[in-house]
Order: C-alpha cells, then sequence, then structure tokens
C-alpha cells in the first residue's frame, strides 16, 4: 500500500515536471510569468520584503540628507542676511554722514565770519542736555563765546550753543538747552523781542513776552538783533507749549528747539573771518 503511494506521488511530479518544460519549450510566456510569480511570491516571500525595506530605508537616509543640506543652507543664509544687513546700516551712515558734510559746506555764515567745522567726540548721558566736546580747540583758532551752529533738513542753519571752555585740541559747548544758557530772540514774523533761556531738557523757555502779543503753537524763533553772540535771524526752533494764567499772561511759553528734532555729529564754529586760520 505504501509503495502505491510513493509511485502515485512520483507520477504527479514527473506530470509537473514535464508541464514545466512543455511549457518552456512552447514559450508560453504568460503561463510562464505567472508561474513563475508564484514561485516567487510563494516560495520565496522574504526577498520582495527585504528588497522593499532596503528601497524604504535608501528613501529614509536620502531624505534626512536632504533635511541636513537644507538646514545648513539655512545658517549660511542667515548668516549672510546679518552680514548683508549689517554693512546696509554701515552704508547708510556713511551716506547720511556724507549728506551732513555736504550740506555744511553750503552753509552761508554771516558776513565777514567764516565757519569751522568739527566734529562731536564727546557727549555725556548725564549732561545731556547741558554740554558736549567737539574736536577743535585753540590750534584751529577757536575761543571761548564762539556762536556753534549746525543744519537741519532744509540746509539751514541753527544754533546748538557756545564755546564755554577752549583747549589746544578741543573745545566744550554749551548747549542751547543748558539752564547756564540764554540769549535774545524773536518771534519770526511778530516784531517781539523776548529771551530764551535753557532748563536743563529737551525744551527751552521764552522769557519777557508782552502780554498784548498773540502767538500760536509752530511759531519759529530766531536770534535777535540784541545778542552780543549770534547773528540776528538764525533759527532756534519753535513754539511746542503755551500756558496762560487767568488773567490772560504768559505763564509758560515751551520752545523745541531744532537741535532736538535731529541726530547731530558735526557742528560748524562761526568764527570772525581775520581770525580763523
Amino acid at each position: 500500500m505504501k509503495n502505491n503511494n510513493n509511485k502515485a506521488v512520483n507520477k504527479v511530479f514527473f506530470i509537473l515536471i514535464l508541464l514545466s518544460l512543455l511549457l518552456i519549450l512552447a514559450r508560453i510566456s504568460q503561463p510562464v510569468t505567472i508561474l513563475r510569480n508564484l514561485t516567487y511570491h510563494f516560495l520565496i516571500p522574504g526577498i520582495h520584503f527585504t528588497s522593499n525595506s532596503f528601497s524604504s530605508s535608501n528613501k529614509f537616509i536620502t531624505n534626512m540628507s536632504n533635511i541636513f543640506r537644507v538646514y545648513q543652507e539655512n545658517i549660511i543664509l542667515r548668516e549672510q542676511i546679518v552680514l548683508l544687513t549689517e554693512q546696509l546700516r554701515d552704508y547708510q551712515s556713511v551716506l547720511e554722514e556724507n549728506i551732513k558734510l555736504k550740506n555744511l559746506l553750503l552753509l552761508q555764515p554771516p558776513k565777514k565770519t567764516k565757519l569751522l567745522f568739527a566734529t562731536i567726540i564727546i557727549r555725556e548721558p548725564d549732561h545731556w542736555y547741558k554740554w558736549l566736546i567737539i574736536n577743535k580747540g585753540q590750534n584751529c583758532g577757536i575761543k571761548k563765546d564762539m556762536p556753534v551752529v549746525t543744519i537741519m533738513r532744509d540746509n539751514k542753519m541753527c544754533v546748538i550753543g557756545k564755546t564755554a571752555e577752549v583747549y589746544d585740541s578741543t573745545a566744550k559747548i554749551a548747549l542751547i538747552t543748558n539752564s547756564l544758557f540764554a540769549v535774545p530772540v524773536q518771534i519770526k514774523n511778530a516784531d517781539i523781542d523776548c529771551l530764551i533761556e535753557g532748563t536743563d531738557s529737551r525744551y527751552l523757555k521764552l522769557f519777557h513776552v508782552p502780554q498784548s502779543s498773540k502767538l500760536n503753537i509752530n511759531d519759529e524763533i530766531v536770534t535777535g538783533p540784541l545778542s552780543s553772540v549770534f547773528s540776528s535771524n538764525i533759527p532756534i526752533g519753535q513754539i511746542s507749549e503755551i500756558t496762560k494764567t487767568t488773567y490772560d499772561d504768559y505763564a509758560e511759553i515751551l520752545v523745541l528747539p531744532y537741535v532736538q528734532k535731529q541726530r547731530i555729529y558735526e557742528v560748524a564754529v562761526i568764527m570772525p573771518a581775520e581770525e580763523s586760520k
């Protein structure tokens, strides 16, 4: 009985082999392909799984490499942006300085005077509204109580202060906002003479204004003909605040000087032409 079973199995196996050979020899591609695929998927399933695993691993490694490369590129781009921003800031600073220097050269000093240009080298935070120091002094002909001006954005002069202490190569400037500073002024287009004083703050105060005067916000204040330091009609600032008493007197008139409306790095000392060197 057992021998019969073995013979039957052998016959089946032999028939299968013959059938496979016939299919191959007959070049019946589709059945051969089906048989091959069945063999590939059912007899060796691990090959397909392993191939997919390697493919997924390669994609993962490639993606991680791309992410790392993009990250490195972003770091480089950020550094370049910071560098370009700093260069642009430096360029704008130099451009502004050149424009200011050019405008200073266009200033027209009062008759029989000459402008000596200087750079601010020290301005202490504790005395911001009192003093500053420039890089020119006695060696350049500067003396005490000489007027100091700079330019506004419309290329006109405005008062900064006057020389208070003069050394060989530097000079200390008393700012117009210094409480020790006072100068006779006029309210432009109003034919009113009065006095302006510093307050150790960004504002100035007007004094001796007649009660009958009609003042308005933004009225311009200029140096008056009674000043022993400044020539007439040099702009100082504009009225910023007006306070009156119950008797219609002027209790307080605040003026915002033009010098407070912009950054100042260069100034010009007004010197007598015959004394300038």
